[in-house]
């Protein structure tokens, strides 16, 4: 046991001591950017097939904004960045058999206006909105390309005895 509370404590300085050993490894007392301005550093990232039909959903079902696209000589996108609310997405054509089908929770801030707006959009209800035990009400869709959809609206926020005692009485 010893040995593994020395390793943590290793790995966390290793962690904690990497940005400013690198800024001295490259000459400067800061970092260079690393990644682009607005990104935030956990990017989710799809790989869809007939990616300009996929950027039309996104767009009536979530409200998403293209913030750039990136189109081949024939003038047909095939990656494109996006966001939808204060999050930046990746959406790229998927090559040959390359389709990845992707799991997402997005918090609205109208979940039976949310929930309408993708089913009109051709999203497939798989849950119609409903209080879950963790504190939020939430719906589950499915769009064509397989990808699931979490709409969630918080409605209580909640410490881990709580959703636990929720959770217990629930399944009674």
């Amino acid at each position: 046991m010893k040995n593994v509370k020395i390793l943590a404590v290793s790995i966390t300085a290793f962690l904690i001591l990497l940005p400013s050993s690198y800024a001295e490894e490259i000459g400067e007392t800061q970092m260079k950017p690393y990644k682009p301005e607005g990104i935030q550093s956990f990017v989710p990232f799809m790989s869809v097939k007939n990616i300009p039909e996929y950027l039309v959903f996104v767009q009536a079902a979530f409200s998403v904004d293209v913030i750039t696209e990136t189109k081949n000589d024939e003038g047909v996108t095939f990656y494109a960045t996006l966001q939808f609310d204060d999050t930046v997405f990746f959406a790229q054509e998927a090559e040959n058999s390359e389709h990845l089908i992707s799991s997402n929770y997005l918090y609205v801030p109208d979940l039976p206006v949310a929930y309408t707006r993708a089913l009109n959009a051709g999203a497939i209800s798989i849950a119609e909105p409903a209080e879950q035990y963790h504190g939020d009400s939430l719906a589950i869709l499915k769009d064509k390309w397989g990808n699931i959809w979490y709409l969630a609206y918080s409605t209580a926020i909640l410490n881990d005895d709580e959703v636990r005692e929720r959770r217990q009485n629930e399944s009674k």
